[in-house]
């Protein structure tokens, strides 16, 4: 597991780190300059020509180093420079070494003939930008797109806030980021997935630090130490009842496909608890999960149905409410005893619709879940999608104190907080971007929750899991039928609870 760090807190402990230690700075803008060398051979071939971007400040000289390096190794190198002056010493230094080797430099975006170069390496601003970009990094980066030259970023791409991942108009689109010491938390958010392609975190010998705003990521191989292998003497009730109350004519799919996940990934027994004109179609979907049926009289389910639905519920280990599930006031009476269960809930879809309308219903216990996406997220604060998207740590923390328990906010990158932990899922696909990937979740989350037997404490660790475990089964569905082909039955088939059978290129890489 690692941990994101926000770009405020990378410069602190650079500072406190050579000061403590009496390191200068120019070794560690070497060091950095190794790991982006390292990074370009995975890429183009060791006498490739490579144009570096190299801006005024530090992230500037780590270009001007990695150019150096990448000459002296063989490689053809030639620089695009923003300022002929940088505005640091180290930089100035590492520009005077390229000079001295000859590399050729230049600051005339008309000089260079781009088809020549087999890669691009952005290094004109770091983690410390914000705005818009400059009409001559514009002018390169649109050039570039255009030619459709592989751009590797230097920490971050330029144009990128590193804090909040929002771009600026025509930040590049890389095929890599080699970042240094941590996965700066703007790579990770709001636009920052569309421009940074693979990340490769590259140390520089700086000891970890913990970071008050920091995020927690899971790595496939932590899933080993997390979920618990299968007792040879185990039975069904050893993995925990799940009951859905999910489900209405015209949206049963949702239903089943959070039953067959919660299935696949090691649920004992999973029941739904539905109305009886859906039950033959869930048999029949899942034929290995029970019903047990609720009938209506008039606009409200039965006393009798009502009575049935306690006794059920109060076997539950976990209980998954609201996928196509409806939003009729109906439930209500539902929801209000499954709001008095001890054992977790999680809140999903249209139960998270009925919050929304029916405050009474909150607070949440702190050992629920609720898995919004940006739009349910919106309805809950009374604000836009949009909004949540641009601001998603803050909707994030809005969303736990409004609702006090653990949430999980879906995306491109899952955001999780429980307590005052927090965590994002840097392994997904955008095959997952399909109607019923949101119910396969909450499957995957309550089969989870009870094979790692939930305790407030764990619930981040349950959370992380499921997330991985779901952008895991997203990408080798991509892998094996392609992003565009690959259906919500394709991934269900491409569920493990290991880091087995993954594609070779991960999105996200410890070190290289």
């Amino acid at each position: 597991m690692q941990q994101t760090i926000t770009p405020r807190k990378m410069n602190d402990i650079e500072h406190i780190y050579m000061e403590s230690h009496s390191i200068p700075s120019l070794l560690l803008m070497e060091l950095a300059a190794q790991g982006i060398v390292r990074a370009m051979h995975t890429l183009v071939s060791s006498h490739a020509s490579c144009l570096f971007l190299c801006g005024p400040g530090n992230n500037g000289g780590d270009g001007y180093a990695a150019a150096r390096l990448w000459q002296d190794q063989g490689g053809k190198a030639m620089i695009f420079e923003l300022s002929a002056v940088p505005s640091t010493r180290e930089a100035q230094i590492n520009r005077n070494l390229c000079l001295e080797r000859s590399i050729p430099v230049t600051s005339d975006p008309g000089s260079l003939s781009l088809s020549t170069f087999s890669l691009i390496v952005d290094a004109f601003y770091g983690t410390g930008f914000h705005g818009i970009l400059d009409d001559s990094s514009r002018q390169i980066f649109s050039s570039t797109a255009h030619c459709r030259i592989p751009i590797l970023c230097v920490d971050i791409p330029s144009g990128l806030n590193g804090e909040s991942g929002a771009a600026s108009p025509d930040t590049p689109r890389a095929v890599m980021t080699v970042t240094f010491h941590a996965v700066k938390q703007g790579l990770l958010l709001n636009q920052g997935p569309r421009h940074t392609g693979r990340i490769v975190v590259s140390p520089i010998q700086m000891l970890p630090v913990l970071d008050d705003e920091a995020m927690d990521i899971l790595f496939p191989c932590d899933l080993s130490h997390l979920i618990p292998s299968r007792d040879p003497l185990s039975h069904k009730g050893s993995f925990g009842r799940i009951i859905l109350y999910c489900g209405s004519l015209g949206m049963v799919g949702a239903a089943a496909m959070a039953a067959r996940a919660a299935l696949k990934c090691g649920a004992g027994l999973v029941t739904f608890l539905c109305s009886s004109s859906i039950v033959p179609i869930l048999q029949t979907l899942v034929p290995e999960a029970m019903c047990v049926s609720l009938e209506a009289e008039g606009e409200n389910w039965s006393s009798a149905s009502l009575l049935r639905a306690k006794h059920l519920l109060e076997t539950a280990d976990c209980v998954i409410a609201g996928c196509g599930l409806g939003r009729n006031a109906i439930h209500l009476p539902v929801l209000e005893h499954i709001h008095s269960l001890p054992c977790p809930v999680i809140w999903d879809a249209d139960a998270i619709c009925l919050l929304a309308d029916h405050p009474c219903l909150l607070p949440l216990r702190s050992c629920d879940f609720i898995t919004p996406h940006p739009g349910e997220a919106g309805r809950l604060l009374g604000c836009t999608a949009e909004w949540i998207v641009q601001n998603s740590l803050h909707a994030l923390d809005a969303l736990q104190a409004k609702v006090q328990c653990s949430v999980i906010l879906k995306g491109a990158r899952s955001l999780m907080i429980s307590g005052e932990r927090r965590a994002i899922n840097a392994f997904s696909s955008p095959v997952l971007a399909r109607g019923g990937s949101g119910d396969m979740l909450c499957g995957i989350l309550a089969a989870c929750s009870v094979r790692l037997r939930t305790s407030e404490a764990a619930s981040l660790s349950v959370m992380q899991s499921a997330c991985l475990i779901h952008g895991l089964a997203g990408m080798r569905a991509a892998w094996r039928f392609g992003e565009d082909s690959a259906s919500p039955q394709d991934i269900l088939s491409c569920l493990r609870m290991d880091a087995e059978d993954l594609p070779p290129v991960l999105p996200l890489t410890a070190r290289l």
